[in-house]
């Protein structure tokens, strides 16, 4: 098995770097003082924006990869016409 943090490492990782670029491009296109949120104006600074929006960016590529990580998993055959997902690929 797989040890935990190499598991938490294979998810967060590339979402850290896919949130890097969501939030370069994103920022590239709006202003974080034009950036309203259900029609209310954000109070914080600028930099209080970026950081939101990088996090918010950072979660929902978190919530993406991790689902991949969920359906990427080997599927081993138990001989018994039954299939069982392993948590590191070996049998």
């Amino acid at each position: 098995m797989e040890p935990l943090l190499s598991r938490i490492m294979q998810v967060l990782w590339p979402s850290f770097l896919m949130a890097t670029v969501a939030s370069g491009l994103f920022f590239s296109l709006f202003n974080p003082e034009d950036v309203y949120v259900f029609g209310f104006e954000l109070t914080h600074s600028p930099m209080g924006v970026y950081t939101i929006g990088f996090l918010l960016f950072w979660a929902l590529c978190a919530a993406s990869s991790w689902i991949t990580y969920l359906l990427v998993r080997p599927v081993i055959n138990t001989g018994e016409g039954q299939q069982k997902k392993t948590e590191n690929g070996a049998a």
